[in-house]
């Protein structure tokens, strides 16, 4: 496992912009043990860096810390405000969907929902 994170961690370093390399470093941090290198707190570095490079990737990566957390109301609010941050990108809406279908089961269907934004939900 210490060889994966090796990897992930030099690609970031080789390409420090490069969001899916940031992104994988990321998921590696969330679900290794500590004992071999992961950690939420490593997760949130991650996070802020990414969130620096694109505000709706940041808000994504702060979903799935949140997940990993079981903080549900968190996460919705980070998968709405990356869907505010990027409206025309598809994979945040089937987030907040996929969420919404597993954590939220009487939410409204996504066909009556605009954009992930419901009345009374801040960002």
């Amino acid at each position: 496992m210490g060889e994966v994170r090796r990897e992930f961690e030099r690609a970031v370093e080789l390409d420090p912009n490069n969001l899916e390399a940031r992104s994988d470093l990321l998921e590696f941090y969330l679900e290794a043990p500590r004992a071999f290198g992961g950690g939420l707190d490593k997760a949130r570095q991650q996070a802020d860096v990414i969130a620096r490079l694109s505000k709706a990737e940041g808000h994504s990566a702060r979903a799935r810390i949140a997940m990993k957390e079981k903080r549900y109301d968190h996460a919705e609010r980070e998968y709405r405000a990356a869907i505010h941050a990027d409206p025309k990108h598809p994979g945040y809406q089937r987030d907040l969907d996929d969420f919404l279908k597993k954590h939220r089961p009487a939410s409204p269907q996504p066909s009556e929902r605009k954009a992930g934004l419901q009345p009374g939900l801040e960002l």
